[in-house]
């Protein structure tokens, strides 16, 4: 523990006045003086309650929510000048400056992994000066802090995070900028955004060692923070901030409440360098409230979600970040240029007869083909393809195209079954029980009784007992049913009507 004295001041005594040098009963008396002074002299605190962010997006002191992806780091650099950082008013109304002024760099970084954001600041001081000590150079209390994030502020109605901070006793100045112990910090933040513009607040409690001088007492504190920020343009905005603290017992501690106003900007200089600036006002006389600060200062800030194709898929996320996106429908998700290709779509009968019939393509992109449509240009995948022709039984299945160019497939359909119907009648229109046999099969009876047959030309053969055969051909379109009544003549003996006239051909239409 450092100890600051002030000097003590004697008034000068005559030479005849002054006391014999056997007159010892003084020296005690000075001894005693110097000790009581020493011990009220003892303020080892850090007054400089100003820690800038160091990642909030768009404020120079309250923290934000934001998230930034795995392996992101940033760095930032203010220089910074305040007047009467640490001041009092004491029990006589007069206001002493403990720290009278300071000039000096906050030198800070971040770094993510996981959800989770390392950061340290470090105050470097290239003056401090003040009642108790001048014109000193040094260090001041390392901080770390860890902040997770909890809600996200994009599918939660507010973002928040938890953060906690660890303040180390690493200052090296006299004056009361670092503390004689360890300290922490725990704090609430929430935050949302809306177009461009973010409202931010912070809610913690600060631990620190207990310091006294005179009626003042630093001790362990509540704070908050809040702040508002509106981004102009990609890169350029300004902001808002208000923070507070005051001793957990305040009561009429001098200590008790500091209360800061800052107004600040930002601005891209470079693609991942910003200039960053505020000035502030205190809006009280406690310590860690100064008369006015200003902070200027630089960060790098590289993107954290670059997207070098500009294709609107960000690097992390894109197959091909140097080469932008097609966007047609296709896999637009994975930021490739999408290749294509071409195939001939053969549809035919049994026999090899080209068919025209609609081709309906379902996989990777959704294609319809009109009848006589041949050629067809896709994404390589594979398809459900339906293929509809009239009198043809509708075909499904899968087609595979890969990236081989000017494929033929041949798609085969399946003629649909037609029927003939067939009936025999006398001279006269009565019904005649008679039989019929097609294209050679086995006779089945002639009363009109559909007949399932493949499509295309058959030949028919009637007989009946006491009439004439007759033998005669019919053509069966796809999906057709005909009707055929056949008219048949008597004869004059049995044997007349057991053979058929030779033609036509009742070998037409066999399969």
């Amino acid at each position: 523990m450092r100890v600051w004295v002030n000097p003590v001041r004697f008034p000068l005594i005559p030479p005849s006045a002054r006391s014999p040098p056997l007159a010892l009963p003084g020296v005690p008396m000075l001894l005693l003086s110097v000790a009581v002074s020493a011990h009220a002299q003892d303020v080892r605190f850090d007054g400089q309650v100003f820690r800038p962010s160091a990642d909030a997006t768009r404020t120079l002191w309250v923290e934000d929510t934001h998230a930034a992806p795995d392996g992101y780091g940033t760095a930032r650099a203010y220089v910074q000048g305040a007047l009467a950082p640490v001041r009092w008013t004491g029990e006589d109304g007069q206001t002493d400056r403990l720290v009278s002024g300071l000039v000096g760099t906050d030198v800070l970084g971040a770094f993510s992994w996981g959800g989770l954001r390392l950061g340290a600041h470090l105050p470097v001081y290239a003056y401090t000066g003040g009642s108790l000590d001048a014109d000193q150079p040094g260090l001041g209390d390392l901080a770390l802090d860890l902040k997770g994030h909890l809600l996200d502020r994009d599918r939660a109605p507010v973002g928040l995070s938890l953060m906690g901070r660890l303040m180390l006793p690493t200052a090296s100045v006299e004056v009361p900028l670092g503390s004689s112990g360890m300290g922490w910090e725990l704090t609430a933040v929430v935050d949302q955004e809306v177009d461009r513009f973010l409202v931010a607040a912070n809610l913690g409690t600060r631990g620190l060692p207990r310091a006294e001088f005179q009626d003042m007492v630093w001790d362990d504190q509540v704070f908050g923070r809040i702040g508002a920020g509106y981004a102009f343009l990609d890169g350029a905005g300004a902001s808002l901030e208000l923070a507070a603290q005051t001793n957990w017992a305040s009561g009429r501690n001098p200590a008790g409440t500091a209360a800061e106003l800052m107004g600040g900007g930002f601005g891209r200089i470079r693609e991942d360098v910003l200039l960053r600036g505020g000035v502030s006002v205190g809006l009280s006389r406690s310590p860690g409230a100064p008369i006015g600060r200003l902070v200027v200062g630089a960060s790098f800030e590289p993107d954290a979600f670059p997207d070098r194709d500009a294709d609107g898929i960000v690097d992390r996320d894109d197959w091909c970040p140097d080469e932008p996106e097609d966007p047609d429908g296709f896999e637009d998700f994975d930021g490739c240029l999408d290749r294509s290709t071409t195939a001939r779509l053969a549809v035919v009968a049994p026999d090899g007869a080209p068919v025209e019939g609609v081709i309906e393509l379902d996989g990777p992109e959704h294609v319809t083909l009109a009848p006589g449509d041949e050629v067809v240009t896709l994404h390589p995948g594979t398809y459900r393809a339906t293929v509809t022709a009239s009198g043809f039984v509708t075909w499904s299945g899968d087609l595979d195209l890969g990236f081989e160019q000017a494929r033929t497939l041949q798609i085969p359909l399946v003629p649909h079954a037609g029927s003939v119907s067939v009936w025999a009648v006398d001279q006269d229109g009565e019904p005649v029980e008679a039989s019929v046999s097609v294209s050679g099969a086995a006779s089945v009876a002639a009363d009109g009784t559909p007949i399932e047959v493949l499509a295309g030309e058959h030949g028919l053969v009637i007989v009946a007992p006491g009439f004439a055969a007759v033998a005669t051909s019919i053509d069966v379109g796809f999906g057709e049913s005909r009707e055929l009544p056949v008219v048949l003549v008597p004869t004059t003996s049995d044997d007349d009507a057991a053979e058929p006239p030779l033609s036509p051909d009742t070998r037409i239409g066999r399969r």
